[in-house]
């Protein structure tokens, strides 16, 4: 028996040799060119075969015939009155069949995302804090557009109104108690006085603060010339209003007993609503102290001071 030796004195080409078998394995469609040029280099050529790929123009997106779209409508309603919307809705166009979760990724721990299309998230809405929607699991979307609702309740952030009534003339004096207001952050307060309403605009205004009567008062002007915007901070949240005491005048007339006048009168002017009281020293001084007003009554010569009649 004779024995055929094969003697490769390269010892690349006998690695070259152990990788391109290597590479066979993976890639059956590779052919080899051993160059005889370079026997240290073994050369490569992808040739795939026309039949394994088929032709470009007969490729063709799969597209389902019975897939349908419809909208579904998110709503952003008021968690006290769901009547009333915090903002704008929203729509979305699905798939019917298909599923909308609305969720708040701040509160995803007990929420599962399986068998669910499409996650719709909870948007933040400015002067509002998310409550809580109707939609428990995700919304199957179907044909009728109208049943493909979710409702998201809002609950706008509150915050404290001060209305203060001042002296104009002392506006470190109240003429009264001061009222507070909780209104919607966000909101406007605006104060009016109904009888002189004509150049005042209610557009965008959400509250209107009927300015009062105020007993012997009367109303000069408020330092808002606008609406006031409620803030988160209830200490910028003040509205002065200014009010001027009524006054009146009062006549003091000088009468002897028989209603002759023995001089000329005395007018004194006052605020409505306070005492003016007639002094006469030596008389009776303990009534001073509950007078606002201390009239003395003067000296007249040849009469003594008798007594004090009132008239309205």
């Amino acid at each position: 028996m004779k024995k055929l030796k094969l003697q490769i004195k390269n010892k690349k080409i006998i690695l070259g040799l152990f990788f391109s078998i290597f590479i066979v394995g993976i890639f059956p469609n590779l052919t080899f060119n051993l160059s005889s040029s370079n026997p240290d280099r073994i050369a490569f050529k992808n040739e795939v075969l026309a039949d394994t790929v088929p032709p470009t123009s007969s490729t063709k997106s799969v597209i389902p015939q019975n897939i349908t779209e419809e909208t579904v409508t998110i709503n952003f309603l008021d968690a006290e009155n769901h009547e009333l919307k915090v903002r704008d809705s929203e729509t979305m166009t699905v798939n019917v069949g298909e599923y909308v979760w609305a969720v708040s990724f701040g509160g995803m721990t007990n929420q599962s995302a399986q068998n669910v299309y499409h996650i719709y998230q909870i948007p933040t809405i400015s002067n509002c804090s998310y409550q809580g929607s109707e939609q428990d699991s995700p919304l199957l979307v179907t044909n009728d557009s109208a049943s493909n609702v979710i409702d998201l309740y809002y609950k706008g952030e509150n915050s404290q109104v001060t209305i203060n009534f001042l002296d104009s003339d002392n506006t470190g004096l109240k003429v009264q108690k001061s009222e507070t207001m909780t209104v919607n952050v966000g909101e406007y307060v605006w104060p009016i006085n109904y009888g002189a309403m004509t150049s005042q605009s209610t557009k965008s205004v959400y509250h209107m603060y009927q300015i009062p009567t105020i007993l012997n008062y009367s109303y000069q002007n408020s330092d808002s010339d606008t609406p006031l915007l409620v803030t988160n901070d209830s200490a910028t949240n003040v509205i002065n209003l200014y009010y001027k005491r009524d006054k009146s005048q009062v006549t003091v007339e000088f009468l002897d007993t028989k209603g002759k006048f023995i001089r000329a009168n005395d007018t004194i002017t006052a605020n409505v609503g306070d005492y003016i009281w007639i002094v006469s020293l030596g008389v009776n001084s303990e009534q001073m102290k509950f007078g606002v007003y201390w009239y003395f009554v003067p000296k007249i010569g040849g009469y003594s001071f008798n007594d004090v009649i009132l008239k309205s």
